[in-house]
């Protein structure tokens, strides 16, 4: 079972697809799923892992990178990334040019892989 960690979110930064988490807008209570890529539903997909923590980093840049660790009882595909999945989120909208999704408040209720939506998402094996 490799244990992985990495960062799965930043607050304070718009990503690729438009939408924005506030700074302190993300809570959330461990240990939660760690779910397989898949094109399907993100509420069925298999459970690969877990999340055993997550941690708020607050850079000198004011972005706060979302630090999470956990186990993974399968390997991840290279060209995904850690996502969170999120319910129960309070959101505003910005309209306009490049009009925003913008979280006010979101709880994670879990971590999947997929796209990267932000520069600096990674994930990687501990050792």
């Amino acid at each position: 079972m490799p244990d992985w960690k990495g960062v799965i979110a930043v607050e304070g930064e718009v990503s690729s697809d438009g939408r924005l988490l506030r700074p302190g807008a993300l809570t959330w209570e461990t240990p939660l799923p760690l779910y397989a890529p898949t094109e399907d539903d993100p509420w069925s997909r298999p459970i690969i892992g877990t999340v055993q923590h997550i941690a708020r980093v607050i850079g000198e840049d004011g972005r706060n990178l979302i630090y999470a660790s956990g186990v993974s009882w399968s390997p991840w595909p290279a060209d995904l990334g850690p996502c969170v999945s999120s319910v129960n989120g309070e959101y505003d909208t910005q309209m306009g040019e490049g009009g925003r999704l913008i979280f006010t408040a979101a709880e994670i209720k879990g971590v999947y892989f997929g796209k990267p939506i932000w520069p600096d998402v990674t994930i990687e094996e501990e050792s």
